[in-house]
Order: C-alpha cells, then structure tokens, then sequence
C-alpha cells in the first residue's frame, strides 16, 4: 500500500513540475518530518490525499473568490486582506491572482481556493505582490 501511494504521490509532483526537494519542503511543513522515510504509513497515505486534490486551472467567477468567511480562512484575517487590497490596488481579478500562484509555485498543490493558504504561503504572496505594485507604481512615475 505505501509503495502505491509513492507512485501517486510522484505522479502528481511530476505533473506539477515539483522535484524531491519540493516535496520534502512540503513534508516538513505538513508533518515537521524531513523526508518520506520518516512517516509513517499513515501519514504517506494522508499525504497522497493531500497532493490528490485537483487543482483548479482558473476560477470562473470571482464572487466566490472575493467572498471567503474569515473562519474559514487557514491565513489569518489581517493577511487576506492585505493580499485584496494589493489585488486591487494592481487591479488583477482571480484567474490572474490563480495563474501567478500557480506559476510562481506560492503554494504547492493549491486547489485554487483561498482557504488553502497557510499563513506563512501568504506571507511569502504578500511579499511578492508588494514587489509587482512596487513595480508598477515606478513605471507610473517613470511616465511609462
């Protein structure tokens, strides 16, 4: 049984273009454990329903997107707001939002869902798109 969730386990990092050091990241940050050798049955298994989910390729409406309950959130409340207020500020919806992550590897295996992200995967966003309104606010002043 361990060995065939190995196999998934690797054919979903493969199509994620996700090497053995991502997954041990991944690992650590999912169980405090360095590498699969470490976990148990259990945990493998539980691992392989983690990086099972289907990921979403885009997000057709952005209602669903923008309207999150605060408890449902794994970031803290602070955070989600502060990633909406530099959406907004660098005026991308959430298809644009969902292809950056995913591009960018912010969040591996991300189902697409803002619920997902783990506070310190939203610190790491917060960083990035404060950089991209950084940007863009140079080229303004530039006259570009």
């Amino acid at each position: 049984m361990r060995q065939n969730n190995m196999k998934a386990i690797f054919a979903v990092a493969n199509k994620a273009n996700l090497d053995l050091e991502d997954l041990h990241r991944l690992i650590s940050a999912r169980y405090n454990k360095e590498k699969f050798r470490f976990m148990t049955d259990e945990e493998v298994a539980d691992f392989r329903a983690y990086v099972s989910k289907k990921p979403v390729t885009a997000i057709n409406e952005d209602r669903g997107f923008w309207f999150v309950e605060a408890e449902r959130l794994t970031m803290t409340l602070p955070q989600w707001i502060k990633i909406k207020a530099i959406l907004h500020d660098i005026k991308w919806g959430a298809i644009q939002f969902n292809k950056w992550v995913v591009t960018h590897k912010m969040v591996p295996f991300w189902s697409g869902r803002i619920e997902d992200i783990y506070p310190y995967q939203a610190r790491g966003i917060i960083a990035g798109l404060e950089r991209i309104r950084t940007a863009i606010e140079k080229k303004k002043l530039a006259g570009k």
